[in-house]
């Protein structure tokens, strides 16, 4: 079976650089942390938006934050003097409430989400890496538009895939989203789009094609650190699933040049979250470092790097040091096309209690696929010093299932272990001479017994521990180097 083209990942498909333009304000007020700018920020930031967009520049200097900061306007940028020079201090601690969890929140006014009620019926199927979607009708779709390819999460779907008693999340023939589109040519009632699909889609799931409109664009963040620790007892005694900056429904947007930072000087960086980038598509993350994590608890916390049906997301260059997770595909359907590259993952532990943590006794975490299904996702010429799995979770995390198919590792260095149980097919293409692999569907010890249940096929492998002969050693570039060279 061919690999997925992995090289649409990230800001305008990877085709560009990303924008550097002239700052249209400095803003420097109390660059000493003794008091609250949050107000003057948002304010800054509100007004530039309205104007049509702009860089907002903090200068050089630790800047104190009671309240989240919200980015609910295009083309706006908000970037430091760099990530050792410009601090930002979130002292409240992860946004204000458990339904307010995001200290930075990049997120439209309005959400384009799905509406199960409306849609044009796919009318043919389709494959993997196909460009083409034939519908009854195309009457009211236009170039240019944004679309969402959903499709229902039936009992036969859930059965193809070894999930029929998870995934409960998702009602019976709940519909789902899988792929955002923009639609590049109609021809009759054939729509065209540049991102090939990355999965089969089946008329016996009633597929149908949704058109959206409201992303955030043009939206970056850059060259700053940040933190939201508080106290440890704090952090767990607190709501759950704080994050420190996150991502919603955008398109064509950068986070880059960031790390979170120690500011009491106990050695906590992150309160639970890091980043989360949430249902957005063609985003592009890089040189960022995450550590040090508070909350490593359940009910969702410890994530450093976190994709929720996201699309075609491109991370480089980026570490996850000691959260529960490092990198990690979680909650619900869509993330498909994502593509790691660079990564560092190690230092994950999963603690069961403040008091566990306090006694240093947590099993080990990692990276992984964590939650429904994640589809032809990419991590690459990584260091893995923990762990990275894909597998059948079962009832774990709300019925989690089977969390992964036609995912590839490529050229996974460190000393870690790599657990490789995609549900469908899935590939471990060249490993360091320290990386343990297991993909062997007849073990009988956990978790990997646990991981392989109802595995379809043993996932393929290659060159593993002797990833220094892999041509190329990053796959995304060379794929993407002979795509823009045509």
């Amino acid at each position: 079976m061919a690999l997925p083209d992995f090289s649409y990942a990230g800001y305008q498909f990877g085709e560009r650089t990303l924008p550097a333009e002239a700052a249209a304000h400095v803003f420097n007020s109390h660059s000493d942390g003794s008091v609250d700018v949050s107000a003057e920020l948002q304010l800054l930031i509100d007004t530039l938006g309205e104007a049509g967009g702009g860089v907002l520049e903090i200068a050089a200097g630790l800047y104190r934050l009671d309240r989240p900061l919200l980015m609910r306007h295009s083309h706006v940028v908000l970037r430091g003097a760099g990530r050792e020079q410009t601090k930002l201090w979130f002292r409240d601690g992860g946004g204000t409430t458990s339904a307010n969890r995001a200290n930075i929140l990049l997120s439209p006014e309005t959400n384009p989400q799905l509406q199960e009620s409306s849609g044009w019926r796919v009318a043919e199927p389709a494959q993997a890496n196909d460009r083409v979607l034939t519908l009854a009708d195309t009457a009211g779709l236009a170039l240019g538009d944004d679309i969402l390819i959903a499709w229902q999460i039936s009992a036969a779907f859930r059965a193809e895939h070894g999930s029929e008693d998870y995934w409960n999340h998702a009602e019976l023939d709940q519909y789902k989203v899988f792929f955002r589109r923009t639609i590049s040519d109609i021809q009759g009632n054939q729509i065209s789009f540049k991102t090939p699909l990355r999965y089969d889609i089946s008329l016996r799931d009633v597929p149908v094609v949704q058109q959206i409109s409201g992303y955030l664009e043009g939206v970056g963040v850059q060259d700053l650190s940040l933190t939201n620790a508080v106290s440890l007892q704090q952090a767990w005694q607190g709501f759950d699933k704080s994050i420190l900056l996150q991502m919603r429904y955008c398109q064509h947007c950068w986070l880059t040049g960031l790390s979170s930072y120690d500011q009491s000087g106990d050695g906590y960086e992150v309160r639970s979250h890091g980043i989360a980038i949430e249902q957005s598509v063609n985003v592009t993350l890089a040189n960022i470092r995450m550590a040090n994590a508070q909350h490593l608890g359940d009910n969702g916390n410890g994530y450093l790097f976190q994709l929720s049906a996201a699309n075609e997301v491109l991370i480089q260059d980026s570490q996850a040091i000691n959260g529960r997770h490092g990198f990690t595909f979680s909650w619900d359907f869509g993330a498909s096309g994502n593509v790691l590259s660079g990564v560092t993952s190690e230092g994950g532990r999963i603690c069961d209690s403040y008091r566990e943590m306090q006694r240093n006794a947590c099993t080990r975490g990692g990276s992984d696929f964590h939650h429904a299904l994640s589809i032809a996702n990419l991590i690459e010429y990584a260091q893995i010093n923990d762990s990275l799995q894909v597998g059948n979770r079962h009832w774990l995390s709300s019925g989690a299932g089977q969390t992964g198919t036609l995912n590839v590792f490529w050229n996974i260095q460190g000393q870690g272990d790599v657990y490789a149980y995609n549900q469908g097919p899935g590939f471990v293409v060249g490993t360091g001479a320290n990386v343990k692999v297991t993909s062997d569907l007849d073990v009988t010890q956990d978790p990997e017994r646990y991981l392989a249940y109802q595995t379809q096929i043993q996932d393929y492998t290659e060159l593993l521990g002797e990833a220094e002969q892999l041509v190329p050693q990053s796959l995304y570039r060379a794929q993407l180097e002979r795509r823009l060279s045509r």
